[in-house]
Order: structure tokens, then sequence, then C-alpha cells
């Protein structure tokens, strides 16, 4: 079974985050889900593992004490093992219930088609990702995922 984890970096982010993660538990109900609280000074926190608790959801809270996303970033991959890791703000700056299609690529298994090794296949899911976004016009995912 693919381990997939969520990764929702949160800080001072309590109007928002419950409605975060009931829409990412809602989209991928297997996945784990998890907060990386990021120094905030309101009551994320207790937010997110209440509603986490509430859901029955897989994952939890991580504590990251350093200000700064990429803290917060390195602190989830050092701490999760996942299979996929999904990034996401904890705003809903992006949609949950596209994430599936967002992952999809990345679960297909390595060998399909015309590919002569893996670097090949990872090349052919990201682009087969890209224009799936292109075509539904939503790029904003993917240019995020790409550092565009």
């Amino acid at each position: 079974m693919t381990r997939i984890s969520i990764i929702l970096p949160a800080h001072d982010e309590e109007q928002t985050i419950a409605a975060t993660i009931r829409a990412f538990h809602a989209a991928m109900p297997g996945a784990e889900l998890w907060v990386v609280n990021n120094k905030s000074t309101d009551n994320t926190d207790a937010i997110a593992r209440q509603v986490i608790s509430e859901l029955g959801a897989k994952g939890g809270v991580i504590v990251e004490p350093r200000k700064g996303k990429g803290n917060a970033v390195r602190r989830a991959f050092h701490d999760i093992d996942a299979d996929v890791y999904v990034l996401a703000d904890a705003d809903l700056t992006y949609p949950a219930a596209r994430t599936a299609d967002l992952i999809q690529p990345s679960l297909w298994p390595v060998g399909l088609g015309n590919c002569d090794g893996p670097a090949q296949c990872h090349d052919r899911r990201v682009g087969e990702a890209l224009q799936l976004a292109v075509e539904r016009g939503d790029l904003a995912p993917v240019a995020r995922l790409v550092g565009v």
C-alpha cells in the first residue's frame, strides 16, 4: 500500500486550519495528515490536534520551534516517512479536491510505455501531469511543485 502524507506547514492559521484539515481528509481519507506547527502564537496547534482527533485521521501535529516555512518543511521530511509527500498551504490556497489528480502520475509503476529507466519514467509522469493541468487550466499547483 502506498503511504501518502499531506504536509501542512502552519504559522498562526487558527482561522483556516480546521477547514483545511477537513478538506484534505475528505479528498484523501486514506492519507496521513501532518500539520507542522511553525511557532504559532495563536490556537493553531490545539485546533489542528482537535480536528485530526475528531476525524480519526492518521497523522498528527509536529512542532517546529524555528520560525520559517523552510524549517517546517525540513522538519516534516525529517520526521515523516511516506512514499508520496503532498505539501500544501494551511489556508486552502490550493484546492484539496484536486490532490488526487496532482499525485496520480507519481503512483504509476515505473516501466510504463517507452520508459528506458526511472529518470525517463519520472520525466514522462511529470510531463503528463503538466499536460493534464494545462488541459484543465489549473497550473498553480504544478507551478509550485516545479518551482516556477
